[in-house]
């Protein structure tokens, strides 16, 4: 028997009933889905079938009804059979099943309820009765939907809320008014050494936030977290400090917001990351900056000085080429140019030290070079010294100027 698909709709019916629920009326008497029909027509979607097969197919369709109105004695297929089948499935085991039927005994209607069905209405009934039944139960059934669809949407909320939770890469917690953690998840266990069990309903002063760097002990009013709570406002911190299980602690940054539940803070959830290798790569990069600006202070210096001394030691040049005959001038000016030579060597060791110098390779013999360093020693009368240098000692090679 084909299913036939009856709908009398209104225009302000349709307003009110957007998207329109849907009945299942199952009955071998057409004459029965008729007056069943015309009965909810007008604010619902009715579909019929005249045997409990074809009932089967529209419930297990793409589009299933909202309610069946199911009667019992039916060729081939008993309604109690009909409503074992839709009880024993998934798919249809929440669609509510209402027995109209002309059997009217209480062990009918025990067995009907037994298998699983919302309500039992003996023919003839009265169209007033049915219909506040049949409303009654859409409106429970459309409740309980809603209430699914809310259930399933928490819980898909509480799945991406746990998986951004147990991948994120910073530390989150939870503290209650109390301060005493609520949660905390994988990364901030694993930054403070510590398991779950350790720090659940423990005071987060005391697990992790209990000192300062200085060593003295941080009260609950110094302590950001807290003030998120007392204040209702977000706090951040750029630099605090946080201690792990074994008592060592490292630099963090975090940030603490209010938890609130039907406007009334209920706690606050703290974010906070580990900062040590962002500390040591900034002390780095200072130290770096300050060799830098040496260098370059050091570089000018050599330039400048190498300009002097150019002036200077060419002064003498051209002084002691034009005496060359004057001895006494001669022995006088000579310790100049030599000190003046010497200046120059200095200089170039400010240029390798700004890096924009050359180092200079060359066979350095050590007798010549420990001559040269004693030989300030003559004229100071307290120093007495003795060389004593192997005559087979190897000759060095090295940058002149850099091993002076």
């Amino acid at each position: 028997m084909p299913t036939v698909m009856m709908s009398h709709t209104s225009r302000i019916e349709r307003q009110t009933a957007d998207p329109r629920q849907r009945i299942l009326i199952v009955d071998d008497e057409p004459v029965n889905l008729t007056i069943l029909g015309n009965l909810f027509g007008a604010r619902y979607d009715i579909l019929v079938a005249l045997d409990g097969k074809n009932g089967l197919k529209i419930a297990f369709s793409q589009s299933p009804p909202d309610i069946i109105l199911l009667d019992i004695m039916m060729p081939e297929m008993d309604g109690y059979e009909v409503c074992r089948i839709l009880q024993s499935n998934g798919k249809t085991k929440d669609i509510p099943v209402i027995f109209v039927t002309a059997l009217s005994s209480t062990d009918n209607e025990t067995e009907g309820l037994a298998l699983g069905a919302v309500d039992y209405i003996s023919k003839p009934y009265s169209n007033a009765i049915v219909k506040a039944r049949v409303e009654t139960h859409l409106y429970l059934k459309e409740q309980r939907d809603m209430l699914l669809r809310q259930q399933q949407e928490l819980e898909r909320s509480e799945r991406h809320n746990r998986m951004i939770l147990e991948t994120a890469s910073e530390g989150i917690f939870g503290i209650d008014v109390k301060n005493s953690i609520t949660f905390m998840n994988p990364a901030a266990l694993k930054m403070l050494g510590c398991k779950e069990e350790d720090v659940l309903g423990k005071n987060s002063c005391s697990i992790m936030h209990h000192t300062k760097s200085d060593g003295c002990k941080r009260t609950s009013a110094e302590c950001l977290a807290c003030q998120t709570i007392y204040t209702g406002k977000s706090l951040e911190a750029n630099h605090d400090l946080y201690w792990r299980q074994d008592n060592t602690s490292f630099s963090v940054t975090f940030s603490a917001a209010p938890a609130f539940e039907n406007g009334i803070i209920v706690g606050a959830v703290i974010v906070f990351r580990d900062i040590t290798r962002r500390q040591q790569l900034e002390r780095e990069l200072y130290r770096v900056d300050k060799v830098e600006a040496f260098q370059v202070l050091a570089g000018g210096i050599a330039h400048d000085l190498n300009n002097l001394l150019m002036t200077i030691i060419g002064t003498l040049d051209l002084t002691l080429w034009d005496r060359k005959n004057d001895r006494e001038l001669k022995a006088g000016l000579q310790p100049c140019k030599e000190a003046a030579m010497m200046a120059t060597d200095l200089a170039a060791k400010f240029l390798i030290i700004a890096k924009s110098g050359k180092f200079l390779t060359e066979i350095i013999d050590i007798q010549t070079v420990v001559s040269q360093v004693t030989e300030a020693f003559r004229t100071d009368q307290h120093i007495d010294y003795t060389v004593d240098i192997p005559n087979d000692i190897w000759p060095l090679t090295a940058d002149g100027v850099q091993f002076l």
